[in-house]
């Protein structure tokens, strides 16, 4: 997950029940609800991960607003380092529920062509369509 920086939830997201788990992780996400370096987290993903699991058969999900507050040139690059890594790009975003909702924001205007599917992610109905994506691609 990430808002100003990258933090692994993996062991954080295994607690049950899921209210729990949400709730550690709001409270172990620095500047959680703060806003997003959306192409900073991307980019210590990269390091940090990004050998291990970018893989070209893997679908990349990723789950935001769009809404960033770091440097756009990196954000690009990292995205154009996804699109070289991955099969497909997916991206929900919560936004898409609003018809008159534009990825005009810098962030999301920047990530925009390197995304094969871009998504709304607001209720229950709109996370099957996700998953039915995902079982085409």
């Amino acid at each position: 997950v990430f808002s100003t920086q990258l933090k692994r939830a993996t062991d954080l997201l295994s607690l049950r029940p899921i209210g729990t788990a949400l709730s550690m992780l709001s409270k172990n996400v620095l500047f959680w609800s703060g806003g997003t370096d959306i192409g900073g987290s991307f980019l210590t993903f990269n390091k940090v991960y990004g050998e291990r699991l970018r893989k070209k058969a893997s679908i990349l999900v990723i789950l935001s607003d769009g809404w960033d507050r770091g440097d756009i040139e990196t954000l690009k690059k990292q995205m154009a380092v996804f699109k070289r890594g991955f099969k497909k790009i997916v991206w929900l975003n919560p936004n898409l529920k609003y018809d008159s909702f534009q990825p005009l924001c810098m962030g999301m205007a920047a990530a925009m062509p390197y995304i094969d599917y871009f998504l709304p992610c607001h209720n229950l109905k709109t996370l099957e369509t996700f998953i039915e994506t995902v079982k085409r691609i």
